[in-house]
């Protein structure tokens, strides 16, 4: 006889934590800064065009988790 255990999350990487009442308190951590000078080549320089510097990461406040 086989018995399978139940899980309850499909997949816990891609969780999120909106049902938590002190999400909104964790942050997401240290997040990396671009560098402000573009770099002169790149690794394909025939596809690849660099005018300005990608926009920094801004994170969206979380939704309310009430209903």
């Amino acid at each position: 006889m086989k018995t399978t255990t139940l899980r309850t999350t499909a997949n816990p990487r891609r969780s999120t934590l909106v049902h938590l009442a002190d999400a909104a308190e964790l942050g997401r951590g240290a997040q990396p800064e671009y560098a402000t000078e573009l770099p002169g080549n790149t690794a394909n320089p025939r596809r690849t065009i660099l005018m300005q510097a990608p926009a920094p990461y801004e994170p969206q406040p979380y939704a309310s988790a009430t209903r």
